[in-house]
């Protein structure tokens, strides 16, 4: 009971905080309406799923010794966001509802694989809570 206690205490507040990919679903879903934003989710979801068996079988080994590795994937993702922020920005000055662009599965895909905290969220949730480390508690 105590280690559920302890993961709901460390990986609560990282899932339900804002990060890209919440903020961009607020945005597509309150433009496009939450249909048209599932493939988006979709998206993200799937390149969530892999990171997470890729730092589960060493990725995170990677990280942890090229942490250049993770500052590239944090200044990628922070353009793509500027990127994403400019593009609905352009799309609320247009009037036509036609001429606006809903982020796909490709946009989910991008979001997510560029998403430093999501990165830093499934390190933390493997380096806490796999085998070795539950030896500690």
């Amino acid at each position: 009971m105590s280690f559920v206690l302890i993961w709901l205490g460390v990986m609560f507040p990282l899932v339900f905080s804002p990060g890209p990919a919440n903020i961009v679903f607020a945005a597509s879903g309150a433009r496009v309406g939450l249909i048209r934003s599932l493939p988006l989710m979709l998206g993200v979801d799937l390149i969530f799923i892999l990171k997470s068996l890729l730092v589960g079988f060493g990725f995170g080994n990677l990280l942890q010794s090229y942490p250049i590795v993770l500052q590239l994937l944090q200044i990628v993702g922070a353009l793509y966001i500027v990127w994403l922020a400019v593009g609905f920005l352009r799309s609320s000055l247009r009037t036509s509802e036609s001429e606006q662009k809903t982020l796909g599965f490709k946009d989910g895909l991008i979001i997510q694989l560029l998403n430093s905290k999501g990165w830093l969220m499934v390190v933390l949730m493997f380096s806490l809570f796999t085998e070795p480390a539950l030896s500690s508690f």
